[in-house]
């Protein structure tokens, strides 16, 4: 079909006619109007029916959507002569945070984008799920993002905020991240849409050169409102003090664990 039989596209309306692109793993949310998952959007364009106008409809990323499947979308536009009828949003996916600053070995597994200053002591980060996401892999339950994703995004907010902007630059990448406490109040259900997190430093304190603590609160936001808050206290270490710390710490635990199977007839004493 020709571009010139196309009929116009009606304007966009936040609230009617928005389409949101989620991964294949929410296709359960995708059951509501204006959403689709990556395949399914991709069926439609083999068929003809997405979209049918001269105007370009707009895409935006919910959650579950890598790079890949932009292109795998965008390549599918393509062989139906369909390019300059979709325009998706990608920008946030060029801007995910780096493997090194939220601790992390594999790109799939950074839930956020790179940590942006709002106000003094706070900062954001765009939520990033990915598909192939460690803890995607085999949890799914109802419509909603898991718990557990929440808060691991949480972490590599103020992982990646303290690397960023408060470390002293020798020791980023080369610090040790130890949890004191991790206190999560659960307010509303994440649904895979845009979202965004939330870290504001409360306190920090350097009482030694090898170490620093700080206190932080968090939150994940979606159109504004709070999902889920969470306090934390943390400590950054010098790496080679942490490391000799906890060699020494994994010692006594096997020597514990040891005379306590031995107390419990469990094991013959060696």
């Amino acid at each position: 079909m020709s571009a010139e039989t196309h009929e116009p596209c009606h304007p966009i309306d936040a609230e009617r006619d928005s389409l949101f692109l989620v991964g294949d793993v929410f296709t359960e949310f995708a059951a509501h109007s204006g959403v689709l998952t990556v395949s399914q959007l991709a069926g439609q364009i083999r068929k003809g029916e997405f979209p049918g106008c001269t105007g370009a409809a707009r895409v935006a990323l919910g959650q579950g959507v890598s790079e890949f499947d932009v292109q795998f979308v965008r390549d599918t536009l393509a062989r139906h002569g369909l390019s300059d009828l979709v325009v998706i949003d990608d920008q946030l996916l060029r801007h995910r945070a780096g493997r090194e600053i939220v601790h992390k070995h594999r790109v799939e597994n950074v839930l956020i984008s790179l940590p942006r200053p709002t106000d003094p002591g706070t900062f954001e980060s765009d939520l990033l799920i990915d598909s192939g996401n460690e803890m995607m892999s085999d949890h799914l339950t109802g419509q909603h993002v898991q718990g557990m994703l929440v808060m691991e995004a949480e972490r590599q907010m103020f992982i990646a905020v303290a690397e960023q902007h408060y470390l002293a630059p020798t020791a980023v990448g080369d610090s040790y991240f130890v949890i004191d406490a991790f206190d999560t109040r659960y307010r509303n259900f994440l649904f895979p849409l845009p979202a965004v997190v939330r870290c504001t430093v409360l306190s920090r304190r350097s009482p030694h050169h090898t170490r620093t603590t700080f206190s932080c609160e968090l939150a994940v936001l979606q159109s504004g409102s709070e999902t889920a808050v969470t306090e934390v206290r943390f400590t950054a270490f010098d790496a080679r003090v942490s490391h000799a710390k906890e060699h020494r710490a994994a010692e006594r635990s096997l020597q514990g664990t040891a005379a306590f199977r031995v107390a419990k007839g469990e094991a013959s004493p060696v």
